[in-house]
């Protein structure tokens, strides 16, 4: 969970947070940091399907903490889904400073990492929208909302170096490492497929500032992720600016 999230005092009810994994991993530990100054109770659950939820235990943050502890439970539990659910009594202003699961990934999957492809705008949608102008709520599509076409994306494979690219930018070519289909970076990037290979995920503070990253292919025509050439006649070599070749003519 990326930033704060703030629970209004005059929200009264439990909240709750749900997140997806790329694939089914091992969780050893959970934990939270909060500040509130009433007790805050956080009940946690895990799931291998979308409706399996099981109850994965509590951890009691107590009144008047400062956020910086990070409050803890051990666990033994496969898991894909991840609930965090925060209730308070009484009702009070309560800052969500970090939920997190730790152990060890599940594999990843297998297919193509290169594409064109939209970024999620707000990949947490922590008290924001992941899709600036569309009025979409609830679990992020893994195909573009029909009028999002505001961050398009490309991403090139080379061997084991992957290149992705703002395609309405000029932001030099992020590059990354592949092994065994998971992309590595700069500052503990860590990037994988997800959705059937319909979504890249995961973590890259050098592309997006706060370093949640979903990228939803899109295999719509794209007038900025499409290269263009001009002139006639035999094929020659053309550089173009993420430094690799294509065709062109003389």
């Amino acid at each position: 969970m990326e930033g704060t999230y703030r629970i209004d005092p005059k929200f009264a009810h439990p909240m709750s947070f749900e997140f997806e994994m790329p694939s089914v991993g091992h969780v050893n530990r959970f934990g939270v940091k909060v500040k509130s100054q009433a007790p805050v109770t956080v009940r946690i659950a895990t799931a291998t399907s979308p409706n399996g939820y099981r109850d994965a235990g509590t951890i009691a943050v107590p009144s008047g903490d400062d956020g910086n502890t990070e409050r803890t439970l051990d666990t033994n539990a496969d898991a894909r889904w991840v609930r965090f659910t925060f209730s308070r009594s009484p009702a009070s202003e309560v800052f969500i400073l970090s939920a997190a699961a730790y152990g060890v990934p599940g594999p990843p999957e297998q297919g193509s990492l290169a594409g064109t492809w939209q970024m999620v705008d707000s990949a947490g949608a922590d008290n924001d929208t992941p899709f600036p102008d569309v009025n979409l709520k609830g679990t992020i599509p893994d195909t573009p909302p029909v009028k999002y076409t505001d961050k398009p994306h490309v991403t090139l494979v080379d061997g084991n170096d992957f290149r992705d690219l703002w395609c309405d930018s000029f932001t030099p070519a992020w590059h990354g490492t592949i092994d065994k289909n998971v992309i590595t970076g700069p500052n503990n990037a860590r990037l994988q497929l997800a959705a059937n290979g319909k979504m890249i995920v995961g973590f890259g503070p050098d592309i997006r500032i706060l370093g949640g990253i979903i990228l939803i292919r899109d295999t719509r025509p794209h007038t900025d992720c499409g290269e263009s050439y001009s002139g006639t006649g035999t094929p020659l070599l053309a550089l173009v600016r993420d430094g690799s070749l294509a065709a062109a003519s003389e």
